[in-house]
């Protein structure tokens, strides 16, 4: 099971966690809500015999790394960046960036 939940749905993801559990299934989890790293969880599934893993791995693929790649692609291009936000919307699906050319 993969829990793309959107940020913050703390209560959903515990749910999850334990329907997987009960179900047999591996669970990675794509936001920051400690399942993985939880000692409590990672014991539960340990003990079924089933894999855990992530912990905001959303984090790794998700707006806020295509923001900080697309603000670093400008920059080594050139462009002066004088301010930077991301507007989240839709469960983080959207970033935006202010930008200056150099010069």
């Amino acid at each position: 099971m993969v829990n793309n939940l959107p940020v913050g749905s703390t209560s959903a993801t515990h749910a999850y966690a334990e329907a997987a559990i009960k179900a047999g299934a591996a669970f990675i989890n794509a936001i920051p809500v400690f399942i993985a790293s939880n000692p409590e969880w990672a014991q539960r599934f340990s003990e079924s015999g089933l894999p855990v893993a992530g912990d905001d791995v959303m984090s790794q693929v998700g707006a806020t790394v295509i923001h900080k790649t697309l603000v670093k692609m400008a920059i080594d291009r050139g462009v002066r960046v004088d301010e930077t936000y991301q507007l989240n919307v839709g469960g983080t699906q959207i970033s935006w960036t202010c930008l200056r050319r150099a010069g």
